[in-house]
């Protein structure tokens, strides 16, 4: 059985004139969805995503996207934390999901085809630019799960979305962005297993703005945060996570995970 995970996040609602909060208690108890390392269930059909990108700005009163408009320059902050999501709503479903592509992957700034890439870089490698999207998927590639847990809450899910499991390590991570809130988001995580004392690593993505973007000879706009947190009584780590922020909570293990398969 792996470990079991209490997770209760505050939620504050999207507006500014209430002060009312939603409680959202979570009670992670066993596997819900494996990595290609263990066996998948039975009649589950494997896919991926194959391409994803955010490519223009929201378009009022019109949620889908339009191939005809003018498309970003370069990933937008707000757009990466909303690809953000998406990996973290494939991630809860990893049984059937099993990889996700970001395209295009590469742009020769000299001989543009397609805009928003990943990277984009010139035969000077001083003008390399990796994109706001790019450290996203930094991030949660640097902490891959090999099991996930199921969650079940009594609110609604969002502004804070978030996936929880056992790494490959053997240790345990909590993956969260948070979207469309006016103030940051209380979490409160007990990792049963994780006595009072336990150190975990925080790491906190945000930028200056929503339409915040890395650009040729300019500074990267991602600011990254990584602190170390001490579990309270009862394992419990306690942490506030801003508007458009993207965040991995992780418990280092020391032992390799999973089993090779064939199929």
């Amino acid at each position: 059985m792996p470990p079991v995970t209490t997770m209760t996040t505050t939620d504050p609602t999207t507006s500014s004139m209430s002060s009312t909060s939603l409680i959202k208690t979570l009670r992670l108890t066993r596997p819900l969805s494996v990595s290609l390392s263990l066996t998948p269930p039975r009649n589950c059909k494997l896919t991926t995503s194959g391409e994803i990108a955010n490519i223009d700005t929201n378009l009022p009163g019109d949620p889908a996207v339009d191939f005809n408009a003018s498309r970003l320059t370069f990933p937008s902050w707000i757009g990466a934390v909303a690809e953000a999501v998406y990996y973290i709503g494939l991630e809860r479903n990893s049984a059937a999901m099993i990889g996700v592509s970001y395209a295009p992957l590469l742009e020769n700034l000299n001989s543009i085809q397609w805009t928003p890439d990943l990277i984009s870089f010139t035969a000077d490698p001083a003008q390399t630019i990796l994109s706001t999207s790019y450290y996203i998927l930094q991030l949660f590639s640097g902490t891959r799960l090999a099991e996930t847990l199921p969650i079940t809450s009594g609110a609604t899910y969002g502004p804070a979305y978030f996936v929880a499991g056992t790494t490959t390590d053997g240790g345990r991570a909590v993956k969260a962005a948070v979207y469309n809130t006016t103030t940051p988001v209380q979490m409160d995580v007990t990792l049963e297993g994780v006595s009072q004392g336990t150190s975990a690593t925080l790491t906190v993505l945000t930028a200056p703005s929503g339409d915040a973007q890395n650009v040729a000879a300019g500074t990267n706009v991602v600011d990254t945060n990584t602190t170390t947190l001490t579990a309270g009584e009862g394992g419990l780590f306690s942490y506030q996570l801003p508007e458009l922020s993207v965040s991995v909570l992780k418990v280092a293990g020391s032992k390799k995970y999973g089993r090779r398969v064939s199929r």
